[in-house]
């Protein structure tokens, strides 16, 4: 629009403008040449006409070519300064997806910036042949070169401050050299060379990390260029790898440069074999009575070919499969080219003085497999196609509009010197018919065919590549070699199969002649894949099929084929987001691999699937660099310092980092395709959702729990309520607590985030695990202990796998053994995490299978004994929780797997009833106590476990030989107080007893207490009221010197005065100052004294006065004083 108000003014004003000029700085430039382009698509509007366009389909090309005339381009020349043609730097695309993402400005501008973007692969399209370049257009290319500048982060990161001010980068802060510049396209470097005072910077926006550098849009050097290119005409640039050669000869034939006036003599006649290599595309052949052939090649792979007849003087300027700049001053020609999937081009017929881009008698052709002769003769031309469609061109001169015929295959068009267009049919012979074109095979069957076949066995044939996959931005040689070595010349052709899926992959020499041993190399060059935004990376082969065709030299007849299969150096990674029920869920974003280096593409699709294209060239050759390094230092070489993550956005369900296993990395290889995550599933769910499905799966277990309605209704109630408490500090691991009422929280160390989102990476103490342990707590304290007053002090104690097989500290040292009781509580935890997963497996299956959460972690090491019986040498296994855990689940067995809830049932179970064996003194603390309870009822065979637990505890050391009583009080626990030796001890609200070692004097000054002796085969236990006094000799001798003491227990006892020496297991003896009380309930109490001795019958007393004499035993007058005994209640129903 803007071009068409231009041409309007400048009419206005008298000037008819047909063409315009373009300066364009930065993406303004990828603008100008998106216009140009696509001229037929703004063709209506700007009143400009194209006969062809590359970018079309072959269909609309059929449509669109030469229907109407033609006028010029109304571009006459476009100069870029600072324009990214292939797209941002990796620094600039990261800042512009997320400040487009952040602002919610330029989204679009931003994903097209992209250097793998669908808009760079078309505007860049057949940039290897020159297909990006408007033949009708000069372009030029200024770019800036910066200093590199301590102020600017990334120079920072890799250069000291000395040397960021010396040194020039490789970009001008916004664009980098490589993407500016253009293929085919002249370009000026400012500055121009590396000691210049400053660098050029892409934009005034960014003189404060440049502050010694000159903006290029400010530069006074800059704009005298771009005068310059104004005034000036701009070369075409040979397009990279291509050249011409002088391929045959003979007669009088001669060249010359543009830049010398001296015309040097060919030694003639030569052949394909010693072919003349032209130093520069500027170059003129003069044939007098000689001719020569003149091969075009891209990439070592020959294209095209001009057969020159004598007495003809032919300019060639430039030549690619899109760009023919060949004039035939005078004289005749033919002109070949083989199909390189479509393109086009021209040969210019005109005078010397005239330039490439003004309109003269030309012949464009319309496709490539054309074979079409040219002549030129005292102003008059003449074009006639052999073979293909050709459009002949032709203008009278100062005409504005040039008319345009198409030929085809045998027809022919006259050019008169005023421009006069005739038509004719070609003869069957002609001076073209003398012309040899065996040297460039027919890609098109019926051009050519030979009626002797030869026949020839080529042998064994080998075809191999000199690495074992492709690698990705290098190169590879294929290697084919035959056995058998014919008289004559072999040539080869190399084809990649499904090159339409593959663009990125270039043989750079597809036909080549096999040398005298039978061998020829090709080589192979690997771009980074790049894909369109519909191309799924699905679809992407990963496996490349060469095929190698062995022809005759001489007719092009088959003689062998041979397929090689490489992979590429590529792996693509997949997997699918679910929600919690496992369905596909679609996140907002694709994730992302870091170190990005090694990610060339991601995407997502509305079903939840992802795909990353990962990078194995680049990890291979940094897992290379790890291992020298370790060789140098002497080191161990430690894969795993090369961590892979891959990411999701804080827009997705959950910001999850997911580090990818050692079974993914060591399974890394060259076109492999990976399904990562659980069995290729992700489920990435939200915080809030993870809390709902694990108290869900509880919640199913607890359900099989037999406990009557009122355990029941407690326990789903404290359920219902329990919350998840996040960011607490004071921990280092997940923990319950709870306030012995209704309400109870899960404390997590971390946010909701990185608990969920990062935890998962944990081997050993991943999130759900730990989870699951608290729950553990939770039941444990729901059933069993939520009456008990120490529950708290047990509770916060979590460890995860820190404490596994080692031993606690004694954080209370002489108050009691509190690593037996935190130990065992732990192992309780840790017992009900691994039934909740033997669980799982049975009845959740597809979590199991499908959740990245469902990895166990340290619970896996509780299965094997071996680690607790490796404990035993260094720890007490009755300290440890580990060897418990272990040991539990060895004693249940198959159980674990067949009824887990049941097992657990029976495992809280055989607890309570030690609280019963104990007289209501407390469940089952330790695991010494477990054992024992279990030992005295497994025959009952409640849910579980029916067999005794000796055997396999002795094998786990599980027995304290050396156990100490424990004093355990019975109520007043705020104010109960004992006196062991000197050191006092009060307030019982949070331990659960103090531990009363051999020789130690106890005196309990408040409170009601009960001393509980440990032994392999039964429960001993004496009861003690305050004031009692009493010494322990050891476990089976108590000394009762003042106080109260009821024996619940065959236990021999003394006071000052006698022995004690009980068969029966209920007595009761008082010690005052003047008088000693006995009282027998069952059995027989012997009494032993230096001056006297008794026999108690069951159901008698007696007394013993200060001097020790006894009275004779009888009944008791009054009834006999009630012990205390508390109420022990099974939530459980049998």
């Amino acid at each position: 629009k803007y071009i068409q108000e231009l041409r309007a003014d400048y009419l206005t004003n008298g000037f008819l403008q047909n063409r315009v000029d373009i300066v364009a700085h930065s993406m303004g430039g990828l603008i100008s040449r998106y216009y140009i382009s696509n001229m037929a698509k703004y063709g209506k509007t700007a009143g400009i006409y194209i006969p062809y366009n590359v970018k079309l389909s072959r269909d609309q090309i059929k449509a669109q070519r030469f229907q109407k005339p033609v006028i010029l381009n109304d571009v006459r020349k476009l100069i870029m300064v600072g324009t990214p043609n292939h797209g941002a730097s990796p620094i600039d695309e990261r800042i512009g997806y997320w400040s487009s993402k952040i602002t919610g400005y330029h989204q679009i501008a931003s994903a097209q910036l992209r250097s793998d973007s669908p808009f760079f692969e078309k505007l860049n399209a057949g940039e290897s042949e020159g297909r990006h370049l408007d033949p009708n257009v000069q372009y030029a290319l200024i770019y800036g070169i910066r200093k590199r500048s301590a102020f600017y982060l990334p120079d920072s990161w890799f250069h000291t401050w000395g040397t960021s001010q010396k040194e020039f980068a490789s970009d001008d802060g916004v664009v980098t050299i490589s993407s500016a510049r253009l293929n085919g396209v002249k370009d000026f470097p400012f500055p121009k060379d590396w000691f210049a005072i400053h660098g050029y910077i892409h934009s005034p926006a960014i003189q404060p990390a440049f502050p010694e550098d000159e903006p290029i849009t400010e530069s006074t050097n800059i704009f005298e260029k771009i005068d310059e290119l104004l005034l000036e005409d701009i070369p075409r640039m040979p397009l990279k790898n291509s050249s011409a050669k002088i391929i045959r000869a003979r007669g009088d034939v001669h060249y010359r440069y543009f830049s010398t006036q001296n015309w040097i003599p060919l030694k003639t006649p030569f052949s394909p074999g010693n072919a003349k290599k032209l130093e520069n595309n500027w170059c003129r052949i003069k044939t007098g009575d000689g001719s020569a052939e003149l091969g075009f090649f891209l990439n070592g792979h020959q294209w095209g070919a001009l057969y020159i007849m004598p007495n003809t003087i032919a300019y060639y300027e430039y030549a690619s499969p899109e760009f023919v700049n060949v004039y035939i001053r005078q004289g005749k020609a033919r002109f070949r080219s083989r199909k390189t999937d479509g393109g086009s081009f021209q040969i210019v017929l005109g005078n010397e003085g005239e330039k490439w881009y003004a309109f003269n008698p030309k012949a464009k052709v319309m496709d490539m497999n054309t074979d079409f002769t040219v002549e030129s003769e005292n102003g008059s031309a003449k074009v006639q196609s052999i073979y293909g469609m050709v459009a002949v061109g032709a203008g009278k001169k100062g005409d504005k509009q040039v008319s345009e015929k198409a030929i085809g295959k045998k027809q022919g068009i006259a050019i008169s010197g005023s421009g006069t267009m005739t038509g004719f049919e070609v003869p069957d012979e002609g001076w073209w018919s003398s012309v040899d074109t065996t040297y460039l095979p027919d890609d098109t069957a019926g051009l050519r065919q030979d009626s002797n076949s030869y026949t020839f066995d080529v042998g064994a044939i080998a075809f191999k590549a000199s690495d074992s996959y492709l690698p990705v931005a290098g190169f590879s040689t294929l290697q084919l070699s035959i056995s058998h070595i014919p008289d004559t010349l072999l040539k080869t052709k190399l084809v990649v199969k499904q090159q339409n899926k593959m663009p990125f992959i270039n043989v750079t020499n597809p036909d080549l002649l096999m040398d005298s041993l039978g061998n020829v190399s090709f080589n192979v060059t690997i771009g980074e894949p790049a894909f369109p935004g519909s191309t799924s990376l699905a679809d992407l082969p990963l496996q490349v099929v060469f095929k190698a065709t062995i022809m005759l030299e001489s007719t092009g007849q088959v003689l062998a084929e041979k397929e090689l299969s490489l992979p590429i150096g590529v792996t693509l990674l997949t997997g699918k987001t679910v929600d919690p029920g496992f369905k596909p869920r679609k996140q907002p974003s694709s994730p992302e691999l870091y170190p990005i280096s090694f990610q060339l593409a991601n995407q997502a699709d509305d079903k939840g699937n992802f795909y990353i294209l990962f990078n194995t060239t680049l990890f291979d050759k940094e897992i290379e660099k790890l291992k020298k390094f370790a060789e140098r230092t002497g080191k161990p070489f430690d894969k795993n310092s090369l961590r892979l993550l891959i990411t999701w956005s804080d827009n997705c369900s959950l910001p999850l980092t997911y580090e990818l296993p050692d079974s993914v990395t060591n399974a890394l290889k060259a076109g492999a395709t990976i399904s990562i995550g659980h069995h290729g599933n992700f489920d990435l769910i939200t915080p809030d959702e993870h809390e709902l499905r694990i108290k869900k799966y509880v919640e199913e277990f607890a359900t099989n729990i037999p406990l009557n309605d009122e355990a029941k209704t407690y326990l789903f109630s404290k359920l219902d309520k329990l919350q998840f408490n996040y960011n607490v500090k004071s921990i280092s691991i997940p923990t319950f607590s709870d306030n012995l009422t209704y309400s109870g929280t899960i404390d997590i160390p971390v946010s909701k985030k990185d608990f969920w989102g990062s935890k998962i990476n944990q081997v050993n103490d991943p999130a759900y695990t730990l989870v699951f342990h608290v729950m553990g707590h939770f039941l444990q304290q729901a059933v069993l202990l939520h009456n008990q007053r120490y529950f708290n002090f047990l509770a916060e104690k979590c460890s995860g796998s820190k404490h596994l097989f080692t031993q606690r500290v004694d954080e209370l040292k002489y108050l009691f053994d509190n690593a037996a009781y935190v130990s065992f509580n732990e192992a309780g935890a840790d017992f009900f995490a691994y039934l909740l997963y033997q669980y799982l497996d049975k009845k959740h299956p597809e979590f199991v299978a499908n959740s990245i959460y469902s990895h166990r972690g340290y619970i896996d090491r509780l299965v094997n004994k071996e680690d607790a019986i490796n404990t035993q040498k260094k720890y007490p296994p009755w300290l440890v929780s580990g060897s418990q855990t272990s040991f539990l689940i060895n004693y249940y067995g198959d159980e674990c797997t067949t009824k887990p809830t049941a097992v657990f049932s029976d495992f809280l179970l055989n607890s309570l009833q030690f609280e019963t064996l104990t007289r209501g003194a407390d469940p089952a603390g330790t695991i010494n106590w477990w054992i024992l309870s279990k030992h005295l009822t497994y025959k009952l065979r409640r849910y579980a476990g029916n067999t005794d637990p000796d055997l396999l505890a002795e094998q786990f050391k599980l027995f304290n030989k050396n156990g100490n009583i424990q004093l355990i009080p019975r109520s007043d626990f705020s104010r109960a107080t004992l006196v062991i030796d000197n050191s006092t001890i009060t307030d019982f609200r949070q331990i659960p007893a103090a531990t009363v070692q051999q020789g130690t004097r106890v005196n309990i000054g408040r409170g009601h207490f009960v001393l509980l002796i440990p032994s392999r085969d039964t429960v001993q236990l004496l009861e003690a009221d305050s004031t009692c006094v009493i010494e322990v000799e050891n476990r089976n001798r108590i000394k009762l010197l003042e106080g109260t003491l009821y024996m619940d227990a065959p236990v021999r006892f003394k006071t000052s005065l006698a022995d004690f020496i009980p068969s029966g297991n209920d007595f009761q003896v008082t010690v005052t100052p003047k008088l000693t009380t006995i009282f027998n309930n069952n059995g027989v109490l012997k009494i032993v004294s230096e001056k006297d001795d008794a026999v108690v019958p069951a159901g008698f007393a007696t007394t013993m006065s200060k001097k020790g004499n006894l009275k004779k035993p009888k009944p008791p007058k009054k009834e006999v004083p009630q012990r205390f005994v508390k109420n022990t209640t099974m939530p459980f129903v049998f």
